[in-house]
């Protein structure tokens, strides 16, 4: 069985004269192990989150860690040529203020949204924002601290 202990001793084995195939093949053994124990831990997350889901108070707290679900919003635009078209005309064509809204992921959401509402007005420019942005939202354990209990506190004098 592979663990830590026999991988650390097969590091210590090779030497800068052993062969390459030797540190090749711990090195293949330990992306297999990451791999395995990404798969291990992405279950385990899925699993805690049923548990989580399961409870009344949609929380677990376990010592010094909280489970709770947690949501994250993933905004992306629909296609690039549509968001590039009405923030171009959002910016009336500043070409600095066009980059202005362009980020990693080609265009920032915030600089696109504020944009949009300072041509077309908030709500305008919110329908249009959605029209060229999909925003979807998926669910996550997350860990935290314990939730401080609210309630009966006792005093004590001898502090």
């Amino acid at each position: 069985m592979l663990n830590e202990l026999s991988l650390r001793e097969r590091l210590e084995e090779i030497t800068p004269l052993s062969p390459p195939d030797d540190c090749h093949n711990l090195l293949g053994l330990i992306t297999d192990a990451k791999r395995i124990l990404k798969e291990l831990e992405d279950a385990a997350r899925a699993r805690m989150q049923e548990i989580v889901e399961a409870t009344p108070s949609k929380s677990v707290t376990l010592g010094h860690i909280r489970y709770y679900i947690g949501t994250e919003k993933i905004v992306k635009p629909t296609t690039l040529s549509a968001v590039g078209l009405q923030i171009f005309t959002a910016v009336e064509g500043s070409w600095e203020d066009f980059v202005q809204c362009l980020s990693a992921s080609a265009f920032k959401q915030g600089e696109c949204r504020k944009a949009l509402r300072r041509l077309y007005g908030e709500e305008a420019g919110d329908k249009i924002f959605d029209a060229v942005f999909t925003t979807t939202e998926r669910t996550e354990v997350r860990e935290g601290k314990p939730v401080k209990a609210v309630g009966l506190q006792r005093y004590d004098t001898r502090f």
